[in-house]
């Protein structure tokens, strides 16, 4: 029976899963590989030998960073090198308290891709990188506020509308789920009318289950 149970296990869906640190890891994705060239401000705790050539300002010839060198690195260098402890990770000012404040006021109005076009993806990491409980929640009512714009652009709008002056504010995760979300209104229209006999189940449905997971 219980065998059974899980065999006929319906799948969870959550948006919010995506902005578990280890979400969709997958080593051959662009986006994920792009998320992670996203450059955050660090400084050095230590003289950095053969590490000169990270800072474009030093001459050829000098091939250490000093101590306390501030430089904007990949994440996915500087994430490496602060969990050897030889750098401190700053937040980049999107992730301030400043524009935090602006942006839970009214999440909706503000364009986000402007920031950073991996906007909670990068978010995840650092919070969970630099163990910052203010930043989890900060992209938890973000995304849900911002989601539910999103799921009413969907659901209320024609065929031809021109959504390109909204989806200029979206990150490539917002801009996944609209296209998604205007493909099922497309789909159930079509059945609706009779035009397709069948609709398709999903990609966000079909995919392994993934719990959410936001420190």
């Amino acid at each position: 029976q219980n065998s059974e149970r899980r065999k006929t296990k319906k799948p969870r869906v959550c948006v919010l899963c995506f902005l578990s640190p280890k979400m969709n890891a997958d080593y051959w994705s662009i986006d994920e590989i792009l998320a992670e060239e996203e450059r955050i401000p660090s400084q050095f705790r230590i003289d950095a030998l053969f590490l000169g050539y990270l800072d474009p300002g030093l001459p050829e010839t000098e091939t250490t960073l000093k101590k306390d060198t501030k430089l904007e690195l990949p994440y996915w260098l500087a994430g490496t090198l602060a969990s050897r402890r030889m750098v401190t990770i700053e937040l980049p000012r999107f992730y301030g308290r400043k524009f935090k404040s602006t942006l839970l006021a009214d999440p909706a109005v503000i364009n986000l891709r402007e920031k950073s076009n991996f906007f909670y993806e990068l978010g995840s990491r650092l919070a969970h990188l630099i163990h910052d409980p203010e930043l989890s929640p900060m992209l938890l009512k973000a995304l849900t506020s911002r989601f539910r714009e999103i799921l009413d652009r969907c659901q209320h709008s024609k065929a031809n509308d021109d959504f390109t002056p909204f989806t200029r504010r979206l990150t490539s995760l917002e801009k996944k789920l609209f296209e998604s979300g205007r493909k099922a209104v497309i789909e159930f229209g079509l059945w609706k009318n009779r035009k397709q006999e069948k609709i398709m189940c999903s990609s966000v449905i079909t995919r392994p289950n993934k719990r959410i997971r936001v420190h």
